[in-house]
């Protein structure tokens, strides 16, 4: 867009500090400097189970310690002896999604984390849903599911 800034000759005060002439500002939808924000990623290993297969997780292996964005909680999931790789990601998701805090009166939620199996190097897979700098996820738990020792 054109300025004027109410100068005489119709020239905006960047058009006679820096010599421009009928200087323009053209506006972009997409980012045009920085790198685009991405969710966090925790990976398990290999699970010591075999999940190819329908399996049990009894009250030996169904406790989880997450940490998703400052937000840090136990998940534990139904015991059953007839779960599938994605009934397992599933109710692990939603226990992971239904963690709160409430620190300091300030209530802080967890939302849109994504759980999944790799096939390709048989391992849990766990997606932050959120997009910034400073999105975090660490969970831990048995090494039934190979997540014994995963990095944040």
């Amino acid at each position: 867009m054109k300025g004027t800034s109410g100068a005489s000759n119709g020239l905006s005060l960047g058009d006679k500090l820096f010599g421009f002439k009928n200087s323009e500002v053209l506006t972009s939808n997409v980012a045009l400097r920085g790198i685009a924000s991405k969710p966090a990623i925790a990976y398990g290993v290999t699970p010591t189970t075999n999940v190819t297969n329908n399996f049990a997780v009894d009250s030996t292996n169904n406790r989880f310690v997450v940490t998703v964005d400052g937000v840090k909680g136990t998940v534990v999931i139904p015991t059953d002896s007839a779960y599938s790789v994605e009934s397992f990601a599933n109710a692990l998701e939603k226990g992971i999604n239904s963690l709160a805090n409430n620190t300091n009166g300030v209530p802080q939620t967890v939302n849109g984390v994504k759980v999944s199996y790799d096939y390709a190097k048989s391992r849990f897979v766990f997606t932050s849903g959120t997009t910034s700098t400073d999105s975090y996820i660490k969970i831990s738990g048995s090494s039934n599911w190979g997540l014994e020792q995963v990095e944040a």
